[in-house]
């Protein structure tokens, strides 16, 4: 049984774990049917303020027996029943009017008017300010493009927020309900679910309206086939059949972020060392999305709710699953590294949260979801040896679940959303409460995620490096924890401006360590001599038995003469063939721009000076031109790129920061579009992309055996205008015997790798 805790800790963590290998299927393989969303036609967002009137806050301060309408205000109506009344027409409201609650009826509810909006809007939610102690409970109704009124349908808390101390929860969020699609629609009506006093006794609740464009999809276009998945057996059937057998399952096809449009993160997302589990999610909106194109648009309007409007740093699911098992990249980084998201309260951190698209409240779900959410859960809890049949008692330490602060309690490592929150979600054909008629799918779920489990890794150590502090001439103390699940203690290696200096081991009590994570002996102290002058001392732990080491942290001592620069490594990333490096720096001995230096895999790479604009920084600092950028070339694998700001006019530099980025080999993608015969010769054509090459080999089988072989370059404008890559089609012709004859292509990956299977077609000669 794991022990755990829900609590965020400055200075916990260290680099995060290298991605799972993928082995075998397609990562990516999109057709040219499906063309991604214009990234300039962003979603719209509409905030309308909701309020009750003062007079009708003033006629339920009356009593409890409303007044006879002929003895209130002019501007309050009363009716026996807002749900079923007509209400008046308003046009868009103005940018700040509100929607003013003016409508009563004998249950003391609330309605407001018809408020019709200038665009299109498909989703509909509510949202509040985040320290609100209660919610609000209103429910909302839409007019289709038909004409035709919706059902009423709650606004009901999400019960999702950022962890404490994490990027998203150091910007200003607000608490919200599910963002809930309605289809295509132009006026929206908003009630209160009792009493209006009771529903809506918080201030500043906002209704959000969100409209985009769905993407646009072209001829072979369906939420079946546009994108490639593996073939094999499904395991949905076999669940219960016997033991589960480990395996190393390829990594799950996707639609990747690009491909359903997303908008990039407004701020640099935290990863944790590991997972430590999963929580299962239903979107809560409607399910009557009938393509992809739909579902894209969905997910869409949900990251600019997310974003526009609650004010998290991107999408807050790190993967949706549609109703077709259609697999979507949520939250950026979120294929390769334990990205913390925003989808559970104080159980962000660690888990992995994956929402199915739709409301499974109401419908059942189809067994191709389950097994795609399944098998993504498996992927990513294999790659850190979770057992996603397992349990672990975790100690809640943040507000924002349903359980009280400092309790323990034991869950399963793959939970449901209504396991830590008050709310329905996942749905109760998902995971219904005792006694309510549903399907409690999670107990599948966790078979299929324990039948496909990813690679796996074995993650670096966790820690911290507390205190560097000079205790005597020539002296400083090292402080701080550590921890590998793997040993009982472990080595802690401390470096000294860059050089090895002392080793130590863990095995000091830390109490507060031990409560938290349930790992007795996790600190470590040690005193070591140093020179004059400014140092740095960084502290790594070392991986027990083997693989990527842990920096716990790197603090300067000194008496400065000559003032160091300082600055930070905002975020690296890895594009095809390139390593980018972001980030700010300056120097208090000098206004001018300084030099900086990028290390990749520990060799100088390049050399940049700032210049850059970085508004926040000056905001903050006074120094302008603080920003830099690096943008050098990288070979396929893993590397390790280090920034150092280099001190002026001379004496020692300052590292600002170390990332872990791998480039992939990417796999070929292409269609196989027709095959057709005429005398005696058969001619194969369609198109093909590596994004590691500008052009690539394509070999024809016909009946199982090779023909030949052609090199993409023929100009396919259709397939630059969705992928811009020119001249990426292929065309062959070649003689074949009279008779039925079946033909299969196959792009051929460059430099090396998997090939990739573009489709087999049958022509008779």
């Amino acid at each position: 049984m794991a022990v755990c805790a829900v609590v965020v800790i400055a200075g916990c963590g260290g680099p995060a774990p290298l991605g799972a290998v993928e082995r075998g299927g397609s990562a990516r393989a999109l057709s040219v049917a499906v063309a991604d969303p214009d990234p300039s036609d962003p979603p719209t967002i509409t905030e309308i303020p909701v309020v009750v009137g003062d007079e009708v806050t003033a006629a339920l301060d009356a009593g409890p027996a409303l007044p006879a309408a002929d003895e209130l205000d002019a501007q309050v109506e009363v009716v026996p029943d807002v749900l079923a009344a007509t209400p008046p027409t308003v046009s868009a409201l103005a940018d700040g009017t509100p929607m003013e609650l003016d409508t009563l009826d004998a249950e003391d509810r609330a309605a407001g008017p018809t408020v019709e909006s200038d665009t299109t809007f498909q989703t509909v939610a509510v949202t509040w300010p985040s320290d609100a102690q209660v919610a609000p409970e209103l429910q909302a109704r839409v007019r289709g493009q038909d004409g035709e009124w919706s059902r009423w349908f709650p606004l009901e808390d999400d019960g999702a927020a950022p962890d404490p101390g994490s990027p998203d929860a150091l910007r200003e969020t607000r608490a919200g309900t599910d963002a809930i699609h309605v289809g295509d629609a132009s006026a929206v009506q908003v009630a209160t679910v009792g009493p209006a006093d009771e529903s809506l006794s918080v201030d500043g609740v906002s209704l959000t309206l969100i409209g985009s464009q769905a993407p646009t999809a072209g001829l072979h276009a369906s939420a079946q086939s546009a994108v490639h998945r593996p073939g094999g057996p499904s395991v949905v059937s076999d669940i219960a059949s016997g033991p589960i057998v480990r395996q190393a399952a390829a990594r799950p096809a996707f639609v990747t972020r690009a491909q359903w449009g997303a908008a990039a993160p407004t701020c640099a997302l935290d990863s944790a060392p590991a997972l430590r589990g999963a929580v299962v999610h239903h979107t809560a909106g409607g399910n009557s999305y009938s393509t992809q194109a739909q579902a894209m648009q969905q997910i869409r309007n949900d990251q600019a709710y997310h974003m526009g409007t609650r004010g998290w740093c991107d999408l807050g699911y790190n993967f949706v699953v549609d109703k077709w098992g259609t697999l979507y990249e949520g939250r950026a980084g979120s294929m390769d590294s334990a990205v913390v998201g925003v989808h559970a309260s104080g159980f962000n951190t660690g888990f992995v949260g994956v929402s199915f698209l739709g409301n499974y409240d109401t419908v059942g779900l189809p067994a191709a979801a389950l097994e795609t959410a399944g098998r993504v859960i498996g992927w990513r809890l294999g790659a850190y040896g979770v057992n996603p049949n397992g349990t672990g008692t975790f100690t809640i330490s943040v507000a924002g679940t349903k359980l009280p602060i400092g309790s323990q309690v034991s869950l399963p490592l793959v939970m449901g959303h209504k396991d830590v929150s008050s709310t329905a979600c996942p749905g109760r054909y998902v995971y219904p409460s005792a006694g309510q008629a549903g399907t409690n799918l999670m107990p599948s779920i966790r078979a299929i995620a324990a039948a496909n489990l990813g690679p796996a890794l074995n993650p670096p150590p966790v820690g911290a490096l507390d205190v560097v502090t000079q205790v005597a001439h020539g002296s400083v103390i090292v402080a701080g924890w550590a921890f590998d699940d793997d040993a009982a203690t472990i080595p802690i290696h401390v470096y000294v401006d860059g050089a090895i200096a002392v080793g130590t081991t863990t095995g000091r009590e830390r109490p507060d360590i031990t409560a938290i994570f349930g790992k007795p002996g996790a600190g470590y102290s040690v005193t070591i001599p140093v020179s004059d002058g400014t140092r740095e001392v960084c502290a790594y732990a070392i991986n027990v038995p083997a693989g990527a080491n842990a920096l716990l942290g790197c603090k300067t001592v000194a008496v400065l003469s000559n003032l160091q620069p300082t600055g930070v490594l905002d975020a690296v990333t890895a594009a095809q063939g390139s390593i980018s490096a972001v980030g700010w720096a300056f120097d208090e001995d000098t206004q001018e721009s300084i030099p900086l230096h990028l290390y990749v895999d520990g060799k100088i790479a390049a050399g940049v000076t700032t210049g850059g604009a970085r508004p926040d920084v000056e905001a903050a600092t006074g120094r302008a031109g603080a920003g830099f950028s690096f943008d050098v070339a990288a070979s396929i694998g893993t590397h390790n790129a280090c920034v150092y700001a280099i001190n002026v006019p001379a004496g020692l530099n300052v590292l600002l920061g170390c990332r872990t980025v791998t480039l992939a080999n990417a796999q070929p993608f292409g269609f196989l579009d027709v095959v057709s015969a005429s005398g005696g010769t058969i001619t194969a054509a369609g198109w093909a992309i590596d994004h590691d090459a500008a052009s690539i080999p394509v070999h024809v089988y016909v009946d199982g055996a090779i023909v030949g072989q052609v090199t993409t370059g023929a100009a396919r404008p259709d397939v630059e205008a969705a992928f811009g890559r020119a001249d990426a089609g292929y065309t062959m012709s070649f003689r074949a015997a009279p008779g039925a004859r079946q033909v299969c292509v196959y792009a051929i990956n460059v430099p090396t790798g998997l090939n990739t299977h573009l489709g087999c077609m049958s022509v008779r000669v």
